[in-house]
């Protein structure tokens, strides 16, 4: 996939990657027709059929909220970890004792798979109630989008999900934390996988785009200079699509709100943290659905080093 996403010196064109095969074929030939004759969905704009949903700004009372609800769920994230430690550590003990024929072994790999299920619910609720500050370095977000594909290749595989990787000849370099990136590429390439039950396409989207923001006063775009009109800043878009199912227009609000899912073992907390990570890079995610046509997750970097906001 390295060799796919590299660029080759054509700023008049954009290289897209297709696979016939999933991410097995990560490095298939790159497609000759127009990135422009894709279709793709609008995440800017509502239209009579689809809607979007942005990371703007909440308002005092829903931020009050979210800490509230941030505080209770590391304290009680805390109180369940060590009784849970040792019921794990009990249940490795008896099936060590039984011997392999043993019918009782069973139940002990229940009770160890369920408690290794709660460990990583326990691990997202204190991520997301105490989001780890990032560690900028200058990274090459291609790296994280090659590692997402090689991470879910098996999957992907299985559902026959044909990937698209297309990108701008020479993306620029952001200043990101890559394993927070790397946890956000994966919570959005596996919603879209999942979104695909019975196969479809995903592709995946790397562009320079401008944006105006307000002039910042100080390393936090909180910090806006008063009376000082908003200049352009380059971002790295990163656009995840899919033809999948579609989300349902009475759920679109809800989906950064901490704990709503529609997955059987799902835990409502992908969504928020990767909003978390975002706005701590100084940077946005939006979501635009038409049910039963696909989903699009954007997500925009800011190019130069800045400081997002902190909880």
């Amino acid at each position: 996939m390295e060799n796919a996403l590299s660029s080759k010196k054509s700023p008049q064109s954009q290289k897209r990657l297709s696979t016939k095969k999933p991410a097995s074929s990560s490095r298939a030939l790159l497609s000759k027709k127009s990135a422009s004759s894709e279709k793709s969905l609008s995440s800017k704009t509502p239209t009579s059929s689809g809607r979007s949903l942005s990371s703007r700004k909440l308002p005092s009372s829903q931020i009050d909220r979210l800490v509230s609800l941030g505080e209770l769920a590391a304290g009680v994230a805390h109180e369940i970890r060590n009784p849970l430690a040792g019921i794990g550590t009990s249940a490795q003990v008896l099936r060590s004792r039984f011997a392999k024929d043993d019918e009782r072994v069973k139940f002990a790999d229940v009770i160890l798979d369920e408690v290794g299920r709660l460990e990583k619910i326990i691990e997202n609720l204190l991520l997301f109630a105490r989001p780890k500050q990032p560690q900028l370095v200058k990274h090459d977000m291609r790296h994280s989008v090659e590692r997402a594909f090689n991470l879910l290749r098996e999957q992907i595989e299985k559902q026959e999900v044909r990937v698209q990787i297309r990108c701008d000849s020479e993306p620029p370099m952001v200043y990101v934390d890559p394993g927070q990136m790397s946890q956000v590429l994966l919570n959005l390439v596996l919603n879209a996988v999942h979104a695909m039950p019975s196969g479809g396409r995903l592709t995946l989207e790397l562009k320079t785009v401008a944006k105006k923001m307000p002039v910042s006063g100080g390393r936090r775009k909180t910090d806006a200079k008063p009376n000082v009109p908003a200049r352009s800043f380059q971002f790295l878009r990163l656009v995840v699509s899919d033809t999948g199912q579609g989300i349902p227009r009475q759920n679109l609000s809800k989906l950064f709100t901490p704990f709503f899912t529609t997955k059987s073992a799902g835990t409502g907390l992908g969504l928020s943290i990767s909003q978390a990570i975002m706005r701590e890079h100084g940077g946005s995610i939006s979501i635009s659905s038409i049910e039963g046509r696909g989903t699009k997750v954007t997500v925009d970097l800011p190019v130069e080093k800045r400081y997002g906001e902190r909880r």
